[in-house]
């Protein structure tokens, strides 16, 4: 990306796509704000949680699942109907579609100041572990976790 600049409520970035040294396109993409916003996870965040990371707060939220793995969510803003969920998935032609299958904990909001701390354990290359909430426009969100397999770190993609 060569720059990103807002103008007048739309979110305004450049780029360069190179081919070959003398093979190239530029691109100029224009969004507006309200809707960048929303394709943003609402300030949460998802890591391991470390001893360190855990006495930074008086108070947590916990829930234990099966595995020895301790992940964290946190949140800068208030997060309305959070929830921690299993996924299963269906198969169509060559796509997989996540849907929640059930929910193993739910918090009315999550909030900066009391993250979310969960017991699990990722099984295999197909993620089960996720979270929804509604976004600041009343919508429900949907991530599933996974873990990267080049360095290990875990994060939410996105799914509907």
């Amino acid at each position: 990306m060569n720059d990103a600049y807002i103008d007048h409520e739309i979110v305004i970035w450049t780029f360069t796509s190179f081919t070959t040294v003398d093979n190239y396109s530029s691109y100029i993409c224009e969004l507006p704000l309200k809707d960048f916003s929303s394709y943003s996870l609402e300030g949460i965040s998802v890591d391991y949680a470390t001893d360190d990371l855990i006495s930074k707060y008086d108070t947590v939220e916990e829930f234990e699942d099966e595995g020895d793995q301790k992940i964290v969510f946190t949140t800068n803003i208030p997060i309305k109907n959070f929830k921690f969920v299993e996924l299963s998935y269906i198969e169509e032609d060559t796509n997989i579609n996540f849907i929640e299958n059930k929910v193993l904990n739910s918090m009315d909001e999550l909030l900066p100041e009391k993250p979310f701390f969960v017991t699990c354990t990722e099984q295999g290359a197909i993620p089960h572990r996720g979270i929804s909430f509604e976004d600041g426009y009343g919508t429900t969100r949907h991530f599933y976790l996974t873990i990267s397999g080049e360095d290990g770190s875990i994060s939410l993609v996105e799914f509907h």
